[in-house]
């Protein structure tokens, strides 16, 4: 989805849009402006949340997020940086997906932390990858506007200030599990 809608911005068709950071360079005449980092934490089932994450996400069945989205071209180098061997089972179109999996015990999964996403379901815990965390970098991107006030970059100045408000604020999200890594 975030593919596409950075074509639509590049061709005109749209002044900005929210997006995941593509893993590729912008062309010059677009501009990237970030508007909060979400932490990537392994969801396991509630049973599970002693267990060290590594062991879990080697061990159990991987719900992996869609292979054709920036996200997970993010966890795939997150995995062949850490050498870690999957046993891949579901693939699913969008986080919340992965928790609605795990919840049913299919298996573990990569997931962000978004912040209004709400508590993971009914016995899920999302573990944190403790000095190994990696993120997803969420922004705005627009073609750039060189000296122009138009609403369009009024409201995308709106959005980079609203996020940057809200980043201030107190994050909290149930169900999250900080410990040590012991692997």
């Amino acid at each position: 989805m975030s593919l596409n809608l950075l074509t639509q911005v590049d061709a005109g068709e749209m002044d900005m849009a929210v997006i995941i950071r593509p893993p590729f360079s912008l062309p010059a005449e677009m501009q990237w402006r970030p508007l909060v980092a979400e932490p990537y934490v392994l969801l396991v089932p509630a049973s599970r949340r002693r267990v060290p994450w590594r062991e879990l996400i080697e061990a159990q069945p991987f719900i992996r997020y869609d292979r054709r989205s920036f996200g997970d071209r993010q966890v795939d180098a997150f995995l062949r940086k850490q050498r870690i061997d999957l046993r891949e089972a579901i693939e699913v179109d969008e986080p919340h997906g992965i928790a609605q999996m795990v919840a049913r015990r299919l298996g573990v999964g990569l997931s962000p932390v978004s912040d209004g996403g709400g508590a993971w379901p009914p016995g899920v815990v999302a573990l944190d990858l403790d000095d190994d965390t990696f993120h997803r970098e969420i922004g705005l991107v627009e073609r750039s506007r060189r000296g122009r006030q138009d609403a369009a970059t009024q409201l995308a100045d709106c959005i980079v200030d609203a996020a940057g408000r809200l980043h201030r604020g107190t994050r909290t999200r149930p169900r999250h599990t900080k410990r040590k890594n012991t692997a």
